[in-house]
């Protein structure tokens, strides 16, 4: 549970900080400083490309739990330079990873490379680049005769079998028709390609209510090049290498209406109405309620426990409970659903429980450092409730019942002295974790030593009871820095497709990372806290499936016609090395191929 509760928030959360770039230079990462050197020639065609920017990124296929990356530097690191007038470039100072090479160029296509691996100490002369201008499709979005401002459009690759995927080409933040409507896709590789400008036929569709960034409050139908309103309908654009397509008109009907959602919330036991609670509508997926935030579908309850829900579009929704770490509540409740066909809605009823309660205070063990200590204030502590019996109660507001609801997980901000509050939380089996922002190899990994409450451990998870308010718990961390590097020596031939994969087990926690093993057979754990690890290197796959003996975590796929094969076993090796923080701990594993 911890894992993905981890996983989750590092998903929203990691952000890639951007630095100058400067010729022929890469300053410095504030996480890691290697000893490898990454150099290679950038080309348009067959013509040296200077002055083009270029990144060296870690390759986030070796994304593991926790935030880091295995065998990789600190996720917002910046390794930058710029090609010189001969189109060669040079990034010195790298450490031991994955890497991929991007060149900021958005006008032309292949700006990125394959994986690179580095090791330490290394020099990885790269495969030239070659980089050529993409094709552009342009053209001018209207509706009632007259030029549409401001109006998102879409772009889909066909693929071979004819599916139509979103592509962005050089465009990673969107397309928008300009103040004359008119709009730019450049970067565009050959293919074939479909554009619509409008909204998709849910409520919340691609620019539709609630979006972040939406400048322009009039919607309309989804339309293809030049106005087909399905798909089957639209114009294909077959683009050749570098060529431009102009006039990809396309004429929208007329805007989409919007109607209004209405009604009350109450208090499920007394049925009195409820005042200042955040009412938000989501498209109803079937897959639980409203996303935390509410966007600008949302409303506050007032003194009679009315909302209003405007600007939505024809549509299957659910109302409920908003929550987020700066918008929590001591309620929680079951989600209605509600449909949008060609008119305003009227007389939901959100019914509410008050909600049980956690509060307690974070603190670090043996952390001196006053920058350190401040990053402890970037930390959510988050709650996740499972129902008695591991079902859906909709008593409770559990799953359960159809529909969605809210109750079963909350987030809560660290206040400046560590203590927390988590609301809103339904009865059932409660599991807390810790996370942050920023976890590297300099700075270290924040991670849980204990959870208690009175002497009492809480790790496993406890119990809280409906309405319940628990206080006086205490979630103790610490900040590890701690590395382990390791060598996995095969003797013998590794079976045809099978993998190896590594993990490191502490002895303390029992808790257990997991890293990549590359085609050197050289793996990274990196954030650990002190103490005793056991790694342990497995192997196993399909014989005859595909993938390589030195990826940990690749291959080992299934024959074709659904054919079982015998499965390759592997012998597991296992060494116990002890870490101490900020010192990178060797580990050396001989794995014996019995022939």
């Amino acid at each position: 549970m911890q894992t993905f509760l981890r996983f989750i928030l590092c998903s929203l959360c990691l952000l890639f900080i951007a630095s100058a770039a400067t010729a022929q230079t890469n300053p410095t990462p504030a996480s890691t400083t290697g000893t490898a050197t990454v150099t290679g020639i950038i080309k348009n065609g067959d013509t040296p490309f200077g002055n083009v920017a270029l990144s060296l990124v870690p390759d986030r296929g070796a994304f593991n739990r926790g935030g880091n990356f295995n065998q990789q530097p600190q996720v917002n690191s910046a390794y930058k330079t710029t090609t010189d007038t001969s189109g060669k470039f040079t990034f010195t100072n790298v450490p031991a990873g994955r890497f991929r090479l991007e060149a900021q160029a958005e006008a032309f296509v292949g700006t990125r490379s394959e994986s690179l691996t580095v090791a330490d100490g290394q020099t990885v002369t790269t495969p030239d680049l070659t980089l050529a201008r993409g094709g552009v499709i342009t053209g001018r979005v209207t509706g009632s005769n007259r030029p549409l401002i401001a109006q998102r459009i879409t772009i889909q690759r066909l693929t071979d079998d004819g599916q139509a995927q979103p592509f962005f080409g050089g465009n990673p933040q969107g397309i928008e028709t300009d103040d004359r409507g008119v709009y730019r896709a450049y970067g565009l590789p050959a293919g074939k390609y479909l554009v619509s400008a409008g909204e998709s036929d849910t409520g919340f569709g691609r620019g539709g209510p609630g979006r972040p960034g939406t400048r322009t409050a009039t919607k309309y139908a989804k339309t293809y090049h030049p106005d087909a309103v399905e798909i089957t309908q639209a114009t294909t654009l077959e683009i050749t290498p570098g060529q431009v397509i102009e006039k990809a008109d396309i004429r929208l009907g007329e805007p989409l209406k919007r109607y209004v959602a209405s009604g009350r919330v109450v208090d499920a036991d007394s049925g009195q109405p409820l005042a200042g609670l955040l009412i938000t509508a989501s498209v109803n997926s079937g897959r639980g309620g409203p996303g935390a935030g509410g966007g600008d579908n949302s409303a506050t309850s007032a003194a009679s426990g009315e909302f209003t829900l405007s600007g939505l579009l024809p549509g299957d929704y659910a109302a409920g409970l908003g929550r987020s770490p700066n918008s929590s509540t001591n309620y929680y409740g079951k989600t209605v659903p509600f449909q949008i066909t060609d008119g305003n809605i009227s007389g939901l009823t959100i019914s509410v429980k008050l909600g049980a309660s956690v509060a307690g205070i974070v603190t670090l063990e043996g952390v001196t450092d006053p920058a350190q200590k401040a990053r402890l204030l970037q930390a959510m502590v988050m709650a996740q409730v499972r129902s008695a019996g591991g079902g859906g109660n909709a008593a409770q507001g559990e799953r359960g019942g159809g529909g969605g609801s809210t109750g079963r997980s909350s987030v809560a901000r660290l206040n400046p002295d560590g203590t927390f509050v988590l609301s809103g939380l339904a009865a059932g089996r409660v599991t807390l974790d810790l996370n942050s922002f920023g976890g590297n190899d300099t700075g270290g990994t924040l991670s849980i030593l204990r959870i208690e409450r009175e002497s009492v451990s809480l790790a496993s998870g406890f119990d809280l009871a409906d309405g319940q308010q628990l206080t006086g718990v205490r979630i103790v961390a610490a900040i590890g820095n701690g590395a382990i590097r390791g060598q996995v020596v095969v003797q013998g031939a590794l079976p045809a497709g099978s993998r190896l994969q590594v993990s490191a087990r502490s002895l303390a926690s029992g808790q257990s990372e997991f890293a990549q093993i590359n085609a050197q057979g050289q793996f990274r754990f990196t954030g650990l806290l002190p103490g005793s690890y056991e790694i342990t290197v497995s192997g196993g796959g399909l014989a005859g499936g595909r993938g390589g003996g030195g990826q940990g975590g690749r291959g080992g796929g299934t024959q074709p016609n659904n054919t079982t094969q015998p499965q390759a076993t592997l012998p597991t090796v296992k060494q116990v090395v002890t870490v101490t923080n900020g010192v990178e701990t060797p580990a050396s594993l001989t794995l014996t191929i019995a022939q």
